[in-house]
């Protein structure tokens, strides 16, 4: 019986997982006591919630409460079409020959970590 995953690619998943739940966004605080918060990610989500989360921490440390003053997301990777395509045709050769390598080939070309930028400015009241 076949293995639905490799040793290698389970490997990689893992070091995914790790690497994704050590993200953190930039923080740079301005002279008028405000700040921003930037996060760049492979999905607007989770860039948003990191940015978020870690503005959220900073107020935190300094006894204040975090007030979101404006946000904005901007998407910088490769055409969305095109991506969408590419990974849809990863997936059907990876079902056709029940080899899941397509599918992560076809993940790994058209996402980078830095497909979503998200800036949050905010105050620490």
């Amino acid at each position: 019986m076949r293995s639905l995953f490799t040793i290698r690619q389970i490997n990689l998943l893992a070091t995914f997982v790790t690497v994704a739940g050590c993200a953190h966004a930039q923080i740079m605080e301005k002279e008028d006591g405000s700040a921003t918060s930037i996060m760049y990610w492979s999905n607007e989500d989770r860039a948003m919630r990191v940015a978020h989360d870690d503005a959220v921490e900073f107020c935190e440390k300094k006894g204040k409460q975090f007030i979101l003053v404006k946000e904005s997301a901007s998407y910088r990777g490769m055409d969305k079409d095109a991506k969408a395509a590419i990974q849809t045709a990863g997936a059907a050769v990876s079902v056709l020959s029940g080899d899941t390598g397509a599918f992560w080939a076809g993940q790994s070309v058209t996402s980078r970590n830095d497909d979503y930028k998200v800036t949050l400015e905010f105050k620490c009241k």
